[in-house]
């Protein structure tokens, strides 16, 4: 079956059941950083989420906040979340998924997207830095990045 790509279509408890799953893949594992079921009615009602499903199952997703500019300020973006399910890794999902977000937020004239990744998740500061990231603080065991239009 196809992946479909969806904007804002998961209820909060695919969110939970999505973020839950995916835990164990984040740096250091997201449970041991935060209450996922906030964490995930946080996402539900302030984040615009950038989805991935096979089928019924969120495979996926992007979750970012924005903060949409006015006439005399241009606005600024924090990408929270970026996880895919363990077994659908490694196919490019969450790079479409980057890819979607900043065709999204551009549209909304956001000029800058910032967001923090462990210094130990190789792959994802890869990523990152193929999309146009560039690294701008060196926290102990974190890096903030930064892309800008």
């Amino acid at each position: 079956m196809a992946l479909m790509y969806l904007h804002n279509n998961a209820t909060y408890s695919v969110l939970l059941f999505h973020l839950e799953a995916s835990s164990p893949s984040f740096k250091p594992p997201l449970h041991e950083r935060t209450d996922i079921a906030s964490y995930a009615q946080k996402l539900k009602e302030k984040a615009e989420s950038f989805e991935a499903w096979d089928g019924s199952l969120l495979v996926g997703m992007v979750n970012v906040y924005m903060n949409c500019g006015t006439e005399k300020s241009e606005g600024d973006g924090f990408i929270s979340n970026v996880s895919v399910l363990p077994k659908f890794q490694r196919r490019g999902i969450a790079r479409q998924l980057l890819v979607n977000c900043i065709t999204e937020v551009q549209r909304h004239g956001i000029v800058t997207l910032r967001l923090r990744v462990s210094t130990q998740n190789g792959s994802a500061l890869s990523l990152y830095r193929s999309l146009g990231f560039t690294e701008v603080n060196l926290p102990k065991d974190e890096v903030e990045m930064v892309w800008y239009r």
